[in-house]
């Protein structure tokens, strides 16, 4: 296994490394690089930060940091990034694999102390062109909702829920 400059064997960093292989990814139906990261890598958390549509998913291999940046350093093929991730389809991606300690990410330096993030993506082949197409749909429909009221049965309820609760419908006049 080749890390940074040097080459280790596996089974001396197998728990510092963590791998997802293209066939992994390709079974999940993601709309990110970083949503195909959740679950499939040991000890590595991808959490939604908030609950806005497309909004950024936060990942965290050693927990909090204490530099400001608790995000990992992605380096896809080669290139150290700090933007987007997700700026390319998850049908492209060869391999992931988690650099989880700080040995294996020395190379990196300061950059890697949050965990380093090698992304490969797939190159072409020569001979024949090769076409594929993926396509997913869902349908969002609400579900068992509550038949409302209309303004009349509302008052009703209303005034008996404030009987009930032995509290004038109106306020006592001042003397």
């Amino acid at each position: 296994m080749v890390t940074g400059y040097k080459r280790e064997i596996k089974s001396d960093v197998a728990t510092s490394i963590s791998s997802v292989k293209s066939k992994d990814i390709e079974k999940l139906v993601v709309n990110g690089l970083d949503q195909a990261l959740q679950g499939q890598a040991a000890s590595v958390q991808v959490t939604q930060t908030t609950g806005a549509p497309g909004d950024d998913i936060a990942v965290r291999i050693r927990g909090a940091g204490t530099i400001g940046n608790n995000n990992p350093l992605f380096v896809i093929d080669g290139v150290p990034t700090t933007g987007n991730i997700n700026m390319f389809s998850t049908n492209d991606i060869e391999s992931i694999e988690v650099l989880k300690d700080g040995a294996s990410a020395a190379i990196y330096g300061a950059r890697a102390a949050n965990g380093v993030i090698l992304i490969t993506t797939k190159k072409g082949k020569a001979g024949k062109a090769r076409f594929t197409f993926d396509a997913s749909t869902g349908i969002q429909e609400a579900n068992r909702l509550p038949r409302l009221l209309n303004a009349e049965d509302y008052l009703t309820i209303r005034n008996e829920a404030i009987n009930n609760a032995n509290y004038p419908a109106r306020p006592p006049p001042l003397d």
